[in-house]
């Protein structure tokens, strides 16, 4: 009975090694097997890098679109600072330019003959080489030339000034450079005749309200009102070349 029940053990062992032994076998893959899923995991790999280097590349395209955007507008923005800064420089050298002439046409002018029977005869007058007492030549400086008058600089001490149609029987015709700068003056009228305003003519007179200004002018100068008050008004006639000359340097004109 022993013998029997030793002998039955020893096949259930017997078959329950057979069975793990198969059980190892089928559970043990084939190389195919093996070689495809090393295949499928590089491409998935390779699919993962392409992607990134994608990225990068999209990445550092917009940085290069972004940067030569900016670049376009620097040069945009230099070449229209250059253009103004090379009209400004112009400017300035033809401004530079006119003044060292008139400064080199003064220094080496010689003064003209006395002879006072001629009409053409030029000098400077004021109070203290006019003879006939005239209150206009108390006021003023001026050249008589050709029989006409220019006045270089006012003399006078009153905040109105009324400049003379005539002075030695002679019209005035033009105000001279700087003749008014840096005055006190707070009211000019200029009379019908005079055609011409000089440079800086009236520049920092800063107390200047109210200048008169004739139909008969239509040359102003460069500066003729430089630093004057903004509040100035300049009286002139509608459609005159001074009103044009108001408007487009901003300045206020009251037509009559």
């Amino acid at each position: 009975m022993k013998k029997i029940k030793l002998k039955t053990a020893a096949s259930i062992i017997s078959c329950i090694l057979a069975c793990c032994a198969l059980a190892g076998c089928s559970e043990k893959a084939t190389p195919y097997e093996n070689e495809s899923s090393q295949s499928s995991q590089q491409s998935e790999t390779n699919k993962i890098t392409i992607d990134v280097y994608e990225e990068q590349i999209s990445y550092y395209m917009e940085l290069v679109e972004a940067l030569q955007a900016e670049l376009l507008s620097l040069k945009e923005e230099n070449y229209i600072d250059e253009c103004e800064y090379k009209l400004r420089i112009e400017s300035l050298e033809e401004s530079i330019q006119t003044l060292t002439d008139r400064i080199e046409a003064l220094t080496t002018a010689k003064p003209a003959p006395i002879v006072p029977s001629s009409p053409s005869y030029s000098t400077q007058s004021s109070v203290t080489t006019n003879q006939n007492g005239n209150n206009a030549k108390e006021q003023f400086e001026y050249e008589l030339e050709g029989g006409k008058v220019t006045i270089t600089k006012y003399i006078g001490v009153d905040g109105n000034v009324t400049i003379p149609q005539t002075i030695d029987n002679s019209p005035v015709v033009a105000i001279a450079d700087d003749a008014f700068k840096s005055t006190l003056v707070t009211s000019v009228t200029i009379p019908q005749g005079v055609s011409s305003i000089g440079w800086f003519a009236f520049a920092n007179c800063t107390s200047l309200i109210e200048i008169q200004i004739p139909r008969s002018v239509t040359s102003v100068s460069y500066g003729a009102f430089d630093n004057c008050p903004r509040s100035m008004r300049i009286i002139c006639e509608k459609g005159s070349y001074i009103e044009a000359y108001a408007q487009s340097w901003g300045m206020t004109a009251v037509t009559q």
